[in-house]
Parts: structure tokens; C-alpha cells; sequence
């Protein structure tokens, strides 16, 4: 099974001479599947990566090296990347153990998906234990905004932009934040393309939540 390689310009296909993936694939015996992006500075690969299909059908690499350029604090972007990069790589929950699942039709016209039964202390979702997983039919739908509401009154307004710098197949993922004590009640989301496409919102327990690993 091949190395997977992420990171920026300085290791994408074409870019510079600097052949690190041709470097790793000689020094391992391994081949490198390089999936580095131009311009994609730190994050936008990984996050590209793991929210992909090919993330959960293709075997698993044994190791993933991310170049991250010395110049990166890594720290400093705050905690909203890794609440994309940790659903998307539990991925898109099974039907028969998904908290809720609703297909829809997304445009510029906002559009609220209610939670129902959900909204209760006892089945309420609060909290990095669960996360919501978005999926487009049109894969050329790269800006979402989605509104949380929560039933103690509180809420975030999260804005996905996958529209430069990113490989996009339409799917999104989002850990609840663990600020934020209420449970989720409600997903208000709009993009900024005026025709309507087919969607789908999957709302999911974290593995761990589910006794998997």
C-alpha cells in the first residue's frame, strides 16, 4: 500500500524540483500517492484528504506524511480545522446507526433542517462527541453557511469555502463544539449558488460514543 503525501506547493506534482514524494517512494521501497496541493498552505490538503471518498474506499496508507513549511504555526488557526479534519475521517455514519439523516435541495435561499426528537436533555446532541457530515450531488457547490441553534438559546455560524485551492467532491464535516452546552436543534444552511441542488445532512456519533475505536 503507497505513502500518502500531503502538504503545499513545495511537494505537489509539478511543483519546484525539490521530487520529495520521488524521494520518500526511493528511500522506503514504497510508492507515494501524492495528493499535496498549490497553494494550499497548511490545512487545505489534509482537510481535503480526509473529507474525500477515496479517503474510505481506498486501503488505507500505512503512514501519511504531511509537509507542514517551517514558517506554519500550526497552533495558530484555532480549533475549527481539526472540527473538520476528525469527522471527516470517522466519515459519512451508516444509516442504522446515524442520529438523523434527511435529504434536501440547498440554494442561496436558506433553508432550516429541524431536529426532531432531538432536542431533549436525555437524546440531545451537545459537544465534540458528535458531528454533522454534508454531501452534494453537484460537487461544483465549493461555499456553505451553515447556521447551528441550540436549545438553550445559543448558536455558531460556521462558513465552509472549499472554492480556491482545495480538491472538492461535495462533502462537509463539522464536530459539534464542546464551548457550546445546549443540544443541537437545528441546521440552517445556504450556498451561494442560485440553483438548487440535491443534499444531504447525516447527523452522527463520534465512534468512541458508539463503542468503536
Amino acid at each position: 500500500m503507497p505513502i500518502t503525501l500531503i502538504g503545499s506547493s513545495y511537494t505537489a506534482v509539478g511543483q519546484n524540483d525539490f521530487n520529495f514524494s520521488g524521494f520518500i517512494s526511493q528511500e522506503t521501497g514504497l510508492p507515494t500517492a501524492n495528493r499535496a496541493i498549490t497553494g494550499g498552505t497548511l490545512y487545505n490538503s489534509l482537510i481535503s484528504y480526509v473529507s474525500s471518498k477515496t479517503f474510505h474506499t481506498e486501503p488505507a496508507s500505512p503512514f501519511i506524511i504531511w509537509e507542514a513549511q517551517a514558517n506554519y504555526n500550526i497552533g495558530a488557526v484555532g480549533p475549527m480545522v481539526m472540527r473538520q479534519v476528525i469527522p471527516a475521517v470517522h466519515g459519512v455514519c451508516e444509516e442504522t446507526v446515524s442520529l438523523y439523516k434527511e435529504n434536501f435541495q440547498i440554494s442561496r435561499e436558506p433553508i432550516q433542517i429541524m431536529l426532531p426528537n432531538l432536542d431533549s436533555f436525555s437524546k440531545g446532541m451537545s459537544g465534540s462527541g458528535y458531528y454533522l457530515a454534508l454531501q452534494m450531488e453537484d460537487k461544483s457547490v465549493t461555499h456553505i453557511v451553515a447556521e447551528l441553534e441550540y436549545n438553550d438559546g445559543d448558536g455558531e455560524i460556521v462558513v465552509f469555502d472549499r472554492s480556491q485551492f482545495f480538491e472538492h467532491d461535495g462533502r462537509f464535516f463539522l464536530e459539534l463544539s464542546d464551548d457550546i452546552e445546549g443540544h443541537l436543534t437545528a441546521v440552517t444552511l445556504k450556498t451561494s449558488q442560485p440553483a438548487k441542488t440535491d443534499a444531504t445532512i447525516t447527523m452522527c456519533n463520534t465512534p468512541a460514543q458508539t463503542g468503536g475505536v
